[in-house]
C-alpha cells in the first residue's frame, strides 16, 4: 500500500469512528458507504467522500468491509456494491478492481452480479483487465466459477467475455466458450462415431493415389508392367473418397498432393478426431531425402492440429518390389520418433510394399492394422452431437445433388423449383408450405436478412452464405437452433472436414474446393491443366476463370465468389489498385536477386533478419 493510500485509510477509519457513518446507514438512493465506494452516485455528504476516493477503491473498500459493512445490500436501483465496482472496471483499465471484487464476492456479494448500466459479468471485467499474469488471471477465473459467475453470458451489446481479452486470456476463455457450446450441442442428443479419416501424405510420385485405390481393392491398381510403363495420374489438391473395406469397416481416404504448391490447404483436413495418418515414402530415395521430407510433413501436420501424442502414424515404404527398405524404413521410424513422440504416436510395425498389388500379403496386413488403429480411435473418441451426424445424413448430401441439377432449371429466377420436393418432403417450413413457385428471390432475402445475389441456385450445391444454410438446417434439421449453437455447429462440422466455413460462406463439399479449385488453380506447369501465363504470383479473374472452366467442364457457379473464398482462406489476395487482379503467393517462383545485395558504396551496411523456427517439428508452411 502506498503513502497516499495509507492515509486515506487513517482518514476513512477516523471518519468511521468518530461520525455516525453506521453499515445501517444509507441516502436517499437506498446506498451505503460501501455502494459510494464502489463507484455508486453520491448524494449526501458522506458518501461524497468515499466517491471522491473510488479511484483507489481497494484499501477503501477493505476498510469499510472490516468495518461491518454488507456487500449483499441493494440499493432503490436494484444494484449491489458490486454491481458499481463492475462498472467502474469496464470503463477504466486498472488490476485492482479485480482484487476489490474479489474481496467482494468473499464479502458476500453474489459472484453473479452484473454491472449497473452494461450488463457486464465479472469474467466481462476479468477478460479486459489485460495486465493481468496469466495464473492470476486463472485463480480469479476459478474463484468467480466456484463462487457462481456466468463465464459465457452476454452483456447489452452482445458480447461475451472472451472478446474482450488478448494473449493467452483470450484463448482460455475462448476455449472455454467452444467446450460450453459444444456441451449445449451434445445436449441434443449424442451418438458414437462409426468410421475415421485416413489421410495418406507423402511427396509427390510416392505413390499414395495407388495405395488408396488398392486398399480398396480397386483391380485398375494391379498392372503387371515395370515402372517406366505405369503412370499414375497425379492428384490436384486433395481427393477424398469414402469407402468401407471387410477389415477396417467405413473410411474417408483423404489423398493429400504432394506438391508443395498444396501444402498450404492440407491443414483443412488434418484433426486429432478420429483421423488416422498413413505416412508414404519411397524407399528408391536417399535416407537423408527420406528422413527430411518425413520429418517436413509430420511437422506440417503438427503445426496445424497442435500438441497430442493420441495422433497415429503408420509407415509404409512404397516400391517394396525394387528394393528391400526394411532396416531403411526402421532408421527413419526411430529417427521420426525421436522428433516427434510427444506429437504423434509412430506404429511399431511398418509396411514395405508394393503399392500396385492389392491382393498381397503386405496390403492385405496393412489393411488389417488400418482396422486395429480405427478400433482405438474410436475407443479414446468422444460422442458426437447427433445434429452432426443428422445434417452429415440428410442434409449436407441433399445440398450437393443439387450440383447436379440442369443449369437453366437453378438459373430461373421466378421460382425455386429445384428445392421443391426436398421442402414438400419436410415439415415446421418457415417460408414455404404451399405456393412454392411463386416465391422469389426478393422475398426470400428480405425474410434473411441477405442480399438478393446471395441465393443465387448456380451455387448451391458447392457453396451458400452461411445464413441460408442456417435456414436449411432450421427446415430440415433443428427448427430452433439458436445463432450461438449455429456458430458452434459450423465450427465443428468445419473442424472435421464435413464443410469449410470461411467469412460469410458455407462451402458444402470441401472435396469439390481442394480438388476441383483449388488443384487446378495451385497445379505445377507439369500438371496436364494449370495456370498459365502467371507472372510473380498474380493472374486476372479472366485466367482464373478460364482454367477453372477447363477443368470443371459441365460445372456452373460463380467464379468470383469462389475466389472470395480462396482470399478468406489467404491461398490468395486481391492486389491494390487492380481491377480482378488476384495474387497467389504459393505461384511467386522463389529466386534471389543479386541486384538487390551489390555494394554499391563503401561505407554501405546491408543487414537483414533470418527467421526460422523454434525446433525441428516447427517449420513455416509453404504460401503464408
Amino acid at each position: 500500500m502506498t503513502a497516499s493510500e495509507r492515509m486515506d485509510v487513517a482518514t476513512v477509519s477516523y471518519l468511521l469512528s468518530t461520525y455516525d457513518f453506521s453499515p445501517e446507514k444509507k441516502n436517499e438512493l437506498g446506498q451505503t458507504a460501501l455502494h459510494s465506494a464502489c463507484g455508486g452516485r453520491p448524494s449526501t455528504p458522506f458518501n461524497v467522500y468515499f466517491k471522491e476516493y473510488s479511484y483507489r477503491m481497494y484499501p477503501i473498500v477493505k476498510k469499510l468491509l472490516d468495518y461491518k459493512y454488507q456487500a449483499v445490500v441493494i440499493d432503490k436501483s436494484g444494484h449491489n456494491p458490486l454491481s458499481y465496482c463492475l462498472e467502474c472496471a469496464m470503463d477504466i483499465l486498472d488490476n485492482e478492481f479485480m482484487e476489490t471484487a474479489r474481496i467482494l464476492v468473499e464479502g458476500g456479494a453474489p459472484a453473479s452480479t452484473i454491472s449497473s448500466v452494461s450488463n457486464s459479468s465479472i469474467f466481462h471485467v476479468l477478460a479486459k483487465q489485460g495486465r493481468l499474469q496469466f495464473n492470476k488471471f486463472k485463480s480469479y477465473f476459478k474463484l468467480f466459477s466456484d463462487k457462481g459467475a456466468d463465464p459465457f453470458s452476454a452483456n447489452k451489446f452482445g458480447k461475451f467475455p472472451y472478446e474482450y481479452a488478448s494473449g493467452e486470456a483470450r484463448k482460455y476463455l475462448h476455449d472455454n466458450w467452444e467446450e460450453h457450446l459444444f456441451s449445449k450441442l451434445k445436449e441434443l442428443g449424442v451418438v458414437r462415431p462409426t468410421k475415421v479419416k485416413v489421410c495418406l501424405i507423402g511427396r509427390e510420385g510416392a505413390g499414395k493415389t495407388t495405395l488408396m485405390n488398392s486398399l480398396q481393392r480397386k483391380q485398375e491398381s494391379e498392372v503387371d508392367v515395370d515402372d517406366s510403363q505405369h503412370v499414375e495420374l497425379r492428384t490436384a489438391g486433395i481427393d477424398i473418397v469414402d469407402s468401407t473395406i471387410n477389415e477396417a469397416g467405413e473410411l474417408v481416404f483423404c489423398d493429400f498432393a504432394g506438391q508443395p504448391n498444396f501444402h498450404r490447404t492440407h491443414s483443412l483436413f488434418f484433426s486429432e478426431s478420429t483421423t488416422i495418418y498413413l505416412l508414404v515414402v519411397d524407399l528408391t530415395l536417399k535416407e537423408a531425402e527420406l528422413r527430411e521430407s518425413s520429418s517436413y510433413l509430420l511437422s506440417l501436420i503438427k503445426c496445424s492440429i497442435g500438441s497430442s501424442s493420441n495422433n497415429h502414424v503408420a509407415l509404409i515404404g512404397s516400391r517394396g518390389d525394387k528394393i528391400d527398405g526394411r532396416s531403411v524404413l526402421k532408421q527413419l521410424r526411430n529417427s521420426l520418433d525421436y522428433h516427434f513422440s510427444k506429437y504423434f504416436s509412430l506404429s511399431e510395425k511398418r509396411f514395405t510394399l508394393d503399392c500396385r498389388s492389392c491382393r498381397s500379403i503386405e496390403m492385405q496386413d496393412l489393411r488389417h492394422h488400418i482396422g486395429e488403429l480405427k478400433k482405438k480411435r474410436l475407443e479414446i473418441a468422444s460422442n458426437v452431437p447427433k445434429i452432426v451426424v443428422d445434417i452429415q445424413s440428410s442434409l449436407l448430401p441433399i445440398l450437393r445433388q443439387f450440383s447436379n441439377c440442369d443449369i437453366e432449371v437453378r438459373r430461373h429466377q421466378s421460382n425455386l423449383s429445384f428445392l421443391r420436393n426436398w421442402f414438400e418432403s419436410g415439415s415446421n417450413l418457415p417460408i414455404y408450405n404451399s405456393h412454392f413457385d411463386s416465391v422469389k428471390y426478393e422475398e426470400i432475402s428480405e425474410r434473411l436478412n441477405l442480399p438478393a445475389e446471395s441465393i443465387s441456385p448456380e451455387n448451391i450445391g458447392y457453396f451458400m452464405r452461411k445464413n441460408l444454410f442456417l435456414y436449411f438446417i432450421v427446415c430440415k434439421v433443428y427448427p430452433s437452433l439458436s445463432n450461438e449453437l449455429f456458430n458452434e455447429l459450423i465450427h465443428y462440422l468445419n473442424t472435421i472436414g464435413e464443410i469449410v466455413a470461411i467469412d460469410s460462406f458455407v462451402v458444402l463439399s470441401p472435396s469439390w474446393l481442394c480438388h476441383q479449385v483449388i488443384g487446378p488453380l495451385m497445379s505445377p506447369d507439369e500438371f496436364p491443366i494449370h495456370m498459365e501465363g502467371v507472372s510473380d504470383g498474380a493472374v486476372s479473374l479472366k485466367q482464373i476463370e478460364h482454367t477453372l472452366r477447363r477443368f470443371n467442364k459441365g460445372s456452373h457457379f460463380s467464379v468470383k465468389e469462389a475466389v472470395e473464398i480462396l482470399c478468406g482462406l489467404e491461398i490468395c489476395y486481391k492486389v491494390p489498385n487492380q481491377v480482378d487482379v488476384y495474387r497467389f503467393p504459393a505461384l511467386i517462383r522463389a529466386s534471389r536477386r543479386e541486384e538487390y545485395w551489390q555494394i554499391s558504396e563503401v561505407m554501405s551496411v546491408y543487414v537483414g533478419r533470418r527467421i526460422q523456427c523454434q525446433d525441428n517439428s516447427d517449420i513455416i508452411v509453404p504460401g503464408t
